[in-house]
């Protein structure tokens, strides 16, 4: 199901690629830093092929998602392409999104696919250049008068446990109850029968969920509640793989690829 773009890729790609390449003048190419190695059982004799442990959620379509147990997703597309670049090869596993985050932090992983950088979060983690935009809104039930955030205070909004939204209605004091799903197609299926009056979530997510899953009593209010770069999460510290990443992201994102995969699947 294809939905509106949100935001041209050369305008959130612009600026950092502008200090990637500053960074390469300066400090030589990142293909030149080393990745540390994982042995795997297809490896020539006496060398060792690198395989990258790539962490992601297991409910986040059309990002990234599980498609009858298989890893599917603009995400994982853009992470194949991504190390293809690098010449690395990839082990993906998804799960549930706040497991995921703490096994990134634990060394479980080497990186997350996709996360919004925050302030907090980069007490954590480090951020690659952003590929893309992601923006927040509230989907609410088709004949509901809720028109904004504030509408909502004493009653119930359900977003995804771990994830952004849950921070942010810490952060505004919000005085409703908070809801937690780990399935965020089970929080539009919650409002859509009518159990709660809202739901709070990526604005592309919900389209797309609401298509696949021919939900006909839940609707998105067409408000901005937030909007964030979203970038791919490596442990923090983890430089040498950090440059790898973006340089690789300048390299994607120069040769059409990213674009293409993009038009897949928005």
């Amino acid at each position: 199901m294809k939905v509106k773009k949100q935001v041209c890729w050369f305008s959130v790609l612009g600026w950092g690629l502008i200090f990637l390449l500053f960074f390469i003048v300066n400090h030589g190419t990142a293909s030149a830093l080393p990745l540390q190695a994982t042995p795997t059982a297809g490896a020539v004799e006496g060398e060792q092929e690198v395989v990258l442990r790539v962490g992601g959620d297991q409910s986040y379509p059309p990002y990234e998602y599980l498609d009858n147990g298989i890893p599917t997703g603009f995400n994982v597309d853009l992470i194949h392409a991504l190390a293809e670049e690098m010449g690395v090869e990839v082990d993906i596993t998804l799960g549930p999104w706040a497991e995921m985050r703490q096994g990134l932090v634990d060394g479980k992983y080497d990186l997350l696919m996709g996360m919004v950088p925050t302030s907090e979060r980069e007490k954590n983690y480090d951020f690659t250049i952003p590929y893309t935009y992601i923006t927040f809104d509230l989907f609410v039930p088709r004949n509901s008068p809720v028109s904004r955030l504030e509408d909502l205070q004493n009653q119930a909004v359900v977003v995804q446990a771990g994830g952004l939204m849950q921070d942010y209605l810490q952060e505004q004091n919000f005085t409703g109850e908070v809801v937690l799903v780990q399935d965020v197609a089970n929080a539009l299926r919650l409002v859509n029968e009518g159990s709660y009056p809202a739901a709070l979530m990526n604005r592309l997510q919900g389209e797309f969920l609401i298509a696949e899953l021919g939900l006909n009593n839940v609707r998105r209010v067409g408000i901005e509640v937030q909007s964030h770069k979203y970038s791919i999460a490596v442990r923090d510290g983890n430089k040498e793989l950090l440059a790898r990443l973006n340089e690789a992201l300048y390299l994607v994102n120069s040769s059409g690829r990213l674009s293409e995969i993009q038009e897949q699947w928005f």
